[in-house]
């Protein structure tokens, strides 16, 4: 099927230009997902029960602070580099789930009230570290098939639209 990619308002597999309606099932629950906690096995059950046993065809992933410290949502002012930690646990799971018929959508930040974006890093939101953590994004799951990524929540609270138009150049 090969990578997700948007012909207009529709989602499409690159490799069959088939269309498809992703239903994402969030892995974890409405905290979070402690990255810190997902195994082969655990995913593989998990997937079991929603792609098998209810119909989902999609994983929701929100990652926050664990881009620097897997299984720590908040961020600080100290995080400096991505925790490769983080970046293993997310390569399994958008393999595991492109190979069982899936795509993965990623969440990259959160709330800001509850310090999960990247204005609470030292150079704020698009300074250096955020970028370290899209440099890593883009070195370690860009050519992997069946994933895509969103800003994150709640962006109303923290992100203007040249914020947001800057994060997707």
């Amino acid at each position: 099927r090969g990578h997700v990619v948007a012909h207009g308002d529709k989602f499409m597999w690159a490799g069959t230009n088939e269309a498809f309606t992703p239903t994402f099932v969030m892995l974890g629950n409405n905290d979070g997902t402690d990255l810190s906690k997902v195994t082969q096995a655990s995913l593989d059950a998990f997937l079991d029960e929603m792609f098998t046993g209810h119909g989902w065809n999609g994983v929701h992933v929100v990652v926050l602070g664990q881009w620097f410290h897997v299984g720590d949502y908040e961020v600080r002012p100290s995080d400096r580099k991505p925790d490769p930690r983080t970046f293993e646990k997310l390569e399994m799971i958008v393999k595991t789930v492109h190979a069982r018929g899936g795509a993965t959508h990623l969440w990259l930040w959160g709330d800001h009230q509850r310090s999960q974006t990247s204005r609470s890093l030292a150079g704020g939101a698009m300074g250096p570290e955020e970028k370290a953590v899209l440099d890593e994004i883009h070195t370690r799951l860009n050519a992997l098939p069946g994933w895509t990524m969103g800003y994150g929540f709640d962006l109303h609270e923290w992100v203007d639209a040249d914020l947001l138009r800057r994060w997707h150049a």
